[in-house]
């Protein structure tokens, strides 16, 4: 049996390796190995079923000496416990892989079923990962009484859905609510309303979501654009899809769900969509939601591009034109999918009479940047005050906008979220083994303070070790601080990211001083979502862009600063090193 099988089937099965090299200890397997050359998807579990009965055991590690699945025979079906190496997996791909197992699992293809899996990501959001039905639905009753929707804690099918929470919670304790959400709605492909690829565009869910601020409200709130937004984005939202779509927005945090949009409370921010104003009727509905709208708030309207000219939507344009201010007329020129091939587009309107100039914005039609629209490569703007009755006659005046530069922080260092762990599960804070848990509370102003930390049991996998760097999440000042050599290995909170980099590009301590400079705090308050409790997710902090700058500049910059506190001067890296050029005074000792 080759080395790297035995290893990764130890890993699977929580056993020493020398279990699976030495025959004579072949009785101490907790499974037996089927070791092929290459994997062919999907598995024929049937097979591996034949084998499990063959070996007399229960459990059966199927293997290519890469990739490893884990199998368990429950009533004569071969049930897989997903496991990949650490080194290698992708949290996206392998929460959708955990899906697919759920999926495969399942023991009838009913919508029932189906939804399941929604309420097993609610559980493993909340932080819960129960051990039985009853627990499970006793959970999910006590979470859905907090919302205003109608929802069932019933649970159809537990054991696959057991084993699907299971692998999230050892594989994937970073996933956040958008990532699983759009797992689900990828995996399951589920039809929750027409021409679901329509409103579905990658494209449009990154420029809607750039607009929403909390608090929102969102009529009608759809799936594919739920899952594009931050967590509790979404105060009161008005659905249309059936039950689907109101667990996606208990998923997502939405606090307040209707089913008559004229009893949806508004907030400052609103979203509206709709595919074309048709008749009488809809324009109405949209003229219903400007009316009432608060002073000084904002309407997104998501439309097809005939909004701006077609006679239908005349007195609509009529009533924006006297009482409000068009901000933004967005032009998504390959529409919204494939069943749209014709022209979307993305107003924002504000309701207010001090007019303003309407600034118009074209999307070329290869969209290649991430983030907000206004730093994709190729977005052009024009501004201009009156366009009399053609309003599509500005989307061909155009100048360009210079994107930030750098590289994203989630391409040269690994961010992640700490661990969630109870009370219940700390030893006391004079144990002698186990890992120290860090709260922000361990911050003070001499570094890390550990004398009182209660002990984290050793199975945690959230750890920070020396050169990592600890950023607070959920406070609106962000706290900084770089592991020392001196520092023993901590578990660190769900307070914290984690941010390690990769040596080979970036000094720590480069990156500690740039994470304190008013650059990074500016792109981190954008980033945060929620207004009473403020919140930066591990892939939102991925996002932020980090200065390029080549590690003999970092030595020197990390040199100059080091200089500047030693002789008691300024110690704003801001001023210090990030505000003026920094020369070279030949080879100094690295960091």
């Amino acid at each position: 049996m080759r080395e790297d099988s035995a290893r990764m089937a130890a890993f699977a099965t929580g056993q020493p390796t020398e279990v699976y090299l030495d025959d004579s200890r072949s009785g101490e397997r907790v499974a037996d190995v089927y070791e092929v050359d290459s994997i062919s998807y999907p598995i024929d579990e049937e097979e591996i079923a034949r084998k499990l009965v063959a070996s007399g055991k229960r459990k059966l590690v199927y293997t290519d000496g890469q990739t490893v699945h884990f199998f368990k025979l429950v009533a004569g079906t071969a049930t897989e416990i997903a496991i990949t190496p650490t080194d290698t997996r992708d949290m996206s791909a392998e929460v959708k892989r955990i899906l697919s197992v759920y999926k495969r699992n399942s023991r009838s293809n009913r919508e029932g079923c189906h939804i399941d899996i929604l309420k097993g990501l609610i559980l493993f959001t909340h932080g819960a990962n129960p051990s039985s039905r009853e627990d499970a639905e006793g959970e999910l009753r006590r979470i859905f009484a907090e919302s205003s929707a109608d929802l069932d804690p019933g649970i159809a099918d537990w054991e696959p859905l057991d084993h699907a929470i299971k692998s999230l919670v050892e594989n994937c304790p970073d996933a956040e609510p958008g990532e699983l959400g759009s797992a689900y709605l990828d995996v399951f492909k589920h039809e929750t309303y027409r021409d679901r690829d329509f409103m579905g565009s990658d494209v449009l869910g990154k420029v809607f979501s750039s607009f929403i601020e909390t608090p929102c409200s969102m009529y009608h709130i759809l799936p594919h654009l739920a899952v594009s937004l931050p967590y509790g984005s979404v105060l009161h939202a008005y659905t249309e899809g059936g039950e689907i779509v109101r667990l996606i927005c208990a998923l997502m945090g939405v606090k307040d769900v209707v089913d008559d949009p004229s009893k949806m409370e508004l907030a400052d921010t609103v979203a509206a969509f709709s595919h074309t104003v048709r008749d009488r009727e809809s324009e109405n509905i949209l003229a219903d939601l400007v009316d009432r709208m608060p002073e000084h708030g904002r309407l997104v309207i998501v439309n097809t591009g005939s909004i701006l000219f077609n006679m239908r939507s005349e007195r609509f344009r009529e009533k924006i034109s006297s009482e409000c201010a068009l901000r933004y007329a967005i032009r998504i020129k390959h529409g919204f999918g494939l069943h749209g091939p014709f022209d979307a587009v993305v107003l924002v309107i504000e309701k207010t009479r001090d007019i303003a100039p309407t600034e118009f914005v074209t999307i070329p039609e290869n969209v290649d940047g991430t983030g907000d629209w206004r730093e994709w490569p190729g977005v052009q703007m024009s501004t201009t005050s009156d366009y009399g009755t053609d309003w599509s006659a500005p989307f061909e005046a155009c100048c360009c906008i210079e994107p930030r530069e750098g590289n994203i922080l989630g391409n040269v260092a690994e961010v992640r979220k700490g661990t969630m762990i109870t009370s219940s599960e700390l030893f006391p804070s004079n144990a002698i083994s186990g890992i120290p848990y860090v709260t922000p509370k361990n911050l003070t102003k001499d570094g890390l303070d550990l004398s009182m930390a209660k002990k984290a049991p050793g199975s945690v996998r959230a750890i920070a070790k020396p050169g990592d760097i600890l950023i607070t999440c959920n406070s609106s000042v962000t706290r900084i601080y770089r592991m020392k050599s001196s520092d023993p290995v901590v578990a660190p909170s769900y307070a914290f990211a984690i941010v390690r980099p990769n040596s080979d590009i970036y000094y720590p301590e480069f990156l500690e001083l740039y994470f304190n400079t008013k650059d990074f705090q500016e792109q981190a308050e954008e980033r945060q979502s929620g207004e009473m409790m403020v919140s930066l997710s591990a892939s939102e902090l991925s996002k932020i862009v980090i200065p390029e700058v080549d590690k003999d500049t970092q030595a020197d910059m990390i040199d100059s600063y080091r200089e500047a506190v030693m002789n008691g001067s300024e110690s704003d890296p801001d001023v210090v090193i990030f505000g003026k050029e920094i020369g070279d005074d030949g080879e100094r000792d690295r960091p």
